[in-house]
């Protein structure tokens, strides 16, 4: 074998040594996601966790002002170099009945290993989108730098998902009870309430609460996600009394669990009349329809 034959073939294993030192995203492990700043409150609800926990929460930066200049750093452990062609992000508050209150990413600068590698558009969208970069990006450490975005009734800015990997959001709690027919519960009183959850935030109610309470008629329905605990409040447009909720009052159901396919579900209700009450509950299907009932 001659010496260019030699030299050829050590070119190709050196070669094929450096390709190898770069791995996709979704093969490396991920070191860390930090922020520049994050907003506090008392449950540290809008860490820099959040950006890649799989969930509708939200990181919010804690710039006084919209966040320019707020960054965040998306490194890997052991300094190993990843080729990345694609930003997946969803922007914006992760619950969408607070999209348009809390600011979002406009522009995004991109930088590599400290070097400045452009600016970034995203579009105002609360789903989950796929940005592929102009050319692949090759690094250990990528920073996002805040650059402009787009105003909210609040300063926050805020964004539910960013990673360098694609990723889905499961199915939440509140998908479950969209739509979803209910049987409603006083304590000590002996009711038939019904109402629906509708996706626009309204309850389309019936049925009487007998001669104390009155008609059930409407209302409307809100909700909550702390990470560790799902909460529906139901907020009853009638009759109030001591034993009735209407009118100023409201029911509160905390969620523990929720399984159509078997039909059960536990909630824990949190009223005035019986605070702290914990049910066991059944769905039953009754002309079509599918009741929550909590004895």
């Amino acid at each position: 074998m001659n010496a260019y034959k030699i030299l050829i073939i050590l070119f190709i294993i050196t070669n094929c040594k450096e390709k190898a030192l770069w791995v996709r995203p979704d093969k490396a492990e991920l070191s860390s996601i930090q922020a520049s700043s994050s907003l506090k409150d008392a449950k540290d609800r809008y860490k820099a966790d959040h950006l890649n926990d799989r969930t509708n929460n939200s990181w919010c930066e804690g710039n006084t002002d919209i966040g320019i200049g707020e960054q965040i750093n998306i490194s890997y452990k052991n300094s190993q170099k990843v080729l990345v062609e694609n930003l997946y992000i969803k922007n914006g508050y992760g619950d969408t009945k607070y999209y348009s209150l809390n600011a979002r990413i406009k522009e995004f600068k991109v930088i590599v290993d400290g070097k400045d590698m452009g600016i970034m558009a995203i579009p105002d969208s609360p789903l989950k989108q796929v940005l592929k970069f102009p050319i692949p990006l090759e690094g250990n450490k990528f920073t996002f730098e805040i650059l402009s975005v787009y105003p909210g009734k609040l300063k926050d800015t805020c964004i539910s998902e960013l990673s360098l990997s694609d990723f889905s959001i499961p199915e939440s709690p509140i998908a479950k009870f969209c739509g979803i027919s209910f049987s409603d519960f006083h304590y000590g009183l002996p009711i038939d309430n019904q109402g629906t959850l509708l996706s626009s935030g309204a309850i389309d109610g019936q049925g009487s609460g007998g001669q104390q309470c009155g008609k059930f008629g409407s209302g409307s329905w809100d909700s909550s996600n702390d990470g560790e605990q799902f909460t529906i409040s139901i907020y009853i447009q009638g009759k109030s009394s001591e034993t009735c909720a209407g009118g100023d009052e409201s029911l509160s159901f905390e969620l523990h669990s929720c399984d159509k396919e078997k039909g059960t579900a536990v909630i824990k209700k949190t009223s005035h009349i019986d605070k702290g009450v914990e049910m066991d509950c059944e769905f039953t299907n009754e002309n079509g329809k599918i009741f929550l009932g909590c004895p």
